[in-house]
């Protein structure tokens, strides 16, 4: 594992992150990175919200296996806390509802299924949720105060952002009504429960662990994906885990 030395800036619209250190090998590294997650000083207050809302779930989840309940908070943090963790978007709102608001990821650019919504809208058996898709996607970015690329589908489902790729293996994840939904709302989905999210999670977890073999900040890369952006990723949710469990507060 690279050692990096991570400096967390809040700019204006957003965070920025300089990362510089040294490889493994000694070379000299350093890269700005306009990073999602959101900076180290607020991942204790990200982890509170989780931990109150979710820890006998991810205790659950993380039981037997070589994950902790922090690693699942500072992922969490990673992959979607810059969305929910404004206080606004949690206003009124029970933490399923914040959980079925997390639909991310508007990426123009994919090589996996569905590269676009026209690819998914074809699907025989996927495509009649398109609209709904869609749907719930502007009522995210409603959520968020985003204004643009209203109508397009997004490809990043709940607290670990499950990739809408994995309909094909696990549709009922897209498929199955969601939880709470009246017959009459007819609305679908899993990604408002807890329990569907870290249970994909570990799963994902579990395979990319296993192709690791056994090691865990590999694992953690794998999540998501190759090169170095997922050496970024990598860092990113070692920052945070390490802040975890600096404040002991799972």
């Amino acid at each position: 594992m690279e050692t990096l030395m991570t400096r967390r800036a809040i700019l204006a619209g957003g965070a920025a992150t300089v990362i510089a250190g040294t490889s493994a090998s000694g070379a000299s590294t350093k890269a700005w990175v306009n990073s999602r997650a959101i900076p180290l000083s607020r991942v204790g207050e990200a982890t509170q919200w989780l931990l109150s809302n979710f820890r006998g779930e991810m205790e659950r989840a993380t039981s037997g296996t070589p994950f902790s309940v922090e690693l699942a908070c500072a992922m969490a943090c990673q992959e979607s806390a810059y969305a929910w963790i404004d206080p606004n978007f949690r206003k009124g709102r029970s933490p399923s509802g914040v959980l079925r608001l997390i639909v991310l990821d508007a990426s123009d650019k994919r090589g996996a299924f569905p590269r676009n919504e026209k690819e998914f809208r074809r699907h025989p058996t996927l495509g009649k949720i398109t609209d709904e898709l869609i749907a719930v996607a502007d009522e995210a970015r409603d959520a968020r105060g985003v204004t643009k690329k209203r109508g397009t589908l997004m490809y990043g489902y709940g607290l670990f952002q499950y990739d809408l790729q994995n309909s094909l293996t696990d549709p009922e994840f897209w498929l199955s009504p969601a939880p709470g939904s009246s017959a009459a709302s007819r609305q679908h989905g899993l990604w408002g429960s807890i329990d569907a999210c870290v249970d994909r999670w570990r799963k994902e977890m579990d395979g990319k662990y296993k192709a690791a073999r056994g090691d865990l900040w590999e694992a953690v890369k794998r999540y998501n994906g190759s090169g170095s952006d997922a050496d970024l990723y990598k860092q990113f949710v070692f920052d945070n885990f390490t802040e975890i469990r600096r404040l002991k507060i799972v």
